[in-house]
């Protein structure tokens, strides 16, 4: 076995310890499909995923095979994962578009942001040596590579998506550390306590600092220290949705550049509430309609 074999095995063994320090019962099956999957990018097929598992671990015909379709199945109830439904509107040459979206029609999350999550939290003492961590360094250069800064595979267009409720959080997180100051106000439309909860609050909190001013529209019964703590702070003005506005649906605005219009899906089981969500990247006509929505449902508000 040569050394990248080696150091593959390795990557996919330190994946895993991450997964489960988010979940006790992560699959190895998942860690393996999400490090192959992130190197070799978006216009994988399953096919040429499965070949490079047979290759790394000396496998033979169909082995590994349904036990990597469970290992996928795992990322995207756990919100690793987002599967992509449509595109419009990008901004790529037909080729490339074509490539980029032949294969694996899925979004992991950023890699760098698990191990962060993961590691700043106070109820984990996880660490990594310097060696291991080299591993997932040119891990997370390889998923920046193929998913692009937004991990989005798109710099600009139209992406329908469906999601359970972390990979949202996470894409929002992501955003938040690529975030330009010309982008001025981040508009919020929102129900759940988690998005003001570390370790999302934290990044908030930094770009307010550097001059980000937060518009949030939310229910009057949402209360968490964090919030409060947002409410006294530079740049922040907090306002209560109508009873009869408090639907399924939660929104963020980031100047022009950015929208993230999630949809609930109710009756749903499993650990996670599951979204279909569509995202605006650079779409600044699109944009400027949710902003003129958004003014609208913000005067009909009342102070929180």
């Amino acid at each position: 076995m040569s050394n990248s074999d080696v150091h593959l095995k390795e990557t996919i063994d330190l994946v895993h310890t991450l997964f489960l320090e988010r979940w006790n019962s992560a699959p190895r099956d998942s860690a393996k499909y999400y490090v192959i999957y992130s190197i070799l990018g978006c216009g994988s097929t399953f096919t040429s995923i499965h070949k490079e598992l047979k290759r790394i671990f000396r496998l033979k015909g169909q082995q590994g095979r349904r036990d990597l379709e469970n290992g996928r199945e795992s990322l995207i109830e756990e919100g690793i994962m987002a599967k992509i439904s449509s595109r419009h509107e990008t901004n790529m040459e037909k080729n490339e578009e074509a490539r980029t979206f032949k294969g694996e029609q899925y979004l992991p999350i950023n890699p760098r942001l698990i191990y962060e999550d993961i590691t700043q939290s106070q109820r984990s003492s996880y660490k990594l040596s310097d060696l291991y961590y080299e591993l997932l360094e040119k891990l997370f250069k390889k998923w920046e590579r193929n998913f692009r800064e937004h991990g989005l595979l798109i710099e600009k267009g139209i992406l329908s998506v469906s999601c359970a409720s972390p990979w949202l959080l996470f894409s929002l997180l992501n955003y938040l550390q690529i975030w330009k100051r010309e982008e001025r106000i981040l508009h919020v439309v929102n129900y759940s306590t988690n998005w003001f909860r570390p370790p999302l609050f934290s990044l908030l909190v930094s770009a307010l600092e550097k001059g980000l001013k937060l518009k949030v529209l939310l229910d009057v019964s949402i209360r968490t220290k964090e919030l409060d703590l947002l409410k006294g702070m530079k740049g922040v003005e907090i306002r209560n949705l109508p009873k009869e506005e408090i639907i399924t649906n939660r929104l963020i605005l980031a100047g022009h550049k950015y929208v993230m219009d999630m949809h609930k899906i109710l009756g749903t089981k499993g650990k996670y509430s599951k979204y279909v969500t569509t995202i605006y990247l650079n779409m600044e006509d699109i944009a400027e309609q949710f902003e003129a929505s958004f003014d609208v449902r913000w005067k009909n508000a009342s102070f929180h």
